[in-house]
């Protein structure tokens, strides 16, 4: 009968072993999918950081691109009206 009794515990331990193993493990996958929640959070915060800083480059290179033009532009006026007047004088 001890034989009996000490296999039914056993087997008792082994399913409550298990339960807790599951439960355990449910557990486990469900703090990783919160990490890999906050990972991803984390991620499409930087992303947007970097679409925002990106977006604000691109601004200054476009308006520094006109500054430039411009700056061009005028340079080549300047330089034309002094070949014209050097002409007008000769």
């Amino acid at each position: 009968m001890a034989v009996k009794k000490t296999a039914h515990k056993n087997g008792r331990q082994k399913k409550v072993l298990k339960m807790v193993a599951e439960a355990h493990a449910h557990d486990f996958d469900n703090m990783e999918g919160q990490l890999l929640k906050h990972e991803e959070d984390a991620i499409r915060r930087q992303f947007l950081v970097i679409k925002k800083d990106y977006t604000r480059l691109m601004s200054d290179v476009a308006t520094g691109y006109g500054l430039i033009r411009n700056w061009v532009n005028l340079q080549a006026v300047n330089r034309g009206e002094l070949l014209r007047a050097r002409f007008i004088k000769n």
